[in-house]
């Protein structure tokens, strides 16, 4: 499996607060169906930066979940939480990375391309898409 959220932006492997924007998250529950769509995206021309793969427990810390969180960061959790399903995707995520699933997040510059991206996914057993919009984890229609 390729080395955990291949990322240059600043805080990348310390979590995520607000959901990165114009990245699309797709969940596999077996490394070779994470395989054959990371071989895909590259088809598509996307590498490198464009994918980040979070696996085991590298990819729980990536989310943010396990660390313990500042003032800050705890009322932006209790707000996804009242007002929002962003929190209950990250706990998704999460669960899916215990049970040896992977989790890839695709850069994906407007919610078209996040469709297109997730229908290429899906093709691939990819499930439980969310794209992070604006400031939410937005789901994919199957």
């Amino acid at each position: 499996m390729p080395q955990p959220m291949h990322s240059k932006r600043a805080g990348a492997r310390e979590g995520f607060v607000l959901p990165p924007r114009h990245r699309l998250f797709v969940v596999f529950d077996q490394s070779d169906q994470a395989r054959g769509a990371l071989e895909a995206l590259g088809a598509e021309g996307l590498a490198g930066d464009d994918v980040w793969v979070l696996h085991g427990e590298d990819g729980r810390r990536q989310l943010g979940l396990l660390r313990t969180p500042g003032l800050a960061t705890m009322a932006v959790r209790l707000a996804q939480r009242a007002l929002s399903n962003d929190l209950g995707y990250l706990e998704l995520l999460d669960e899916a990375l215990q049970t040896g699933a992977v989790v890839l997040v695709v850069r994906a510059p407007s919610e078209e391309a996040a469709d297109r991206l997730g229908r290429l996914l899906r093709a691939r057993s990819g499930r439980d898409l969310a794209y992070g919009a604006h400031w939410d984890f937005v789901p994919l229609a199957a």
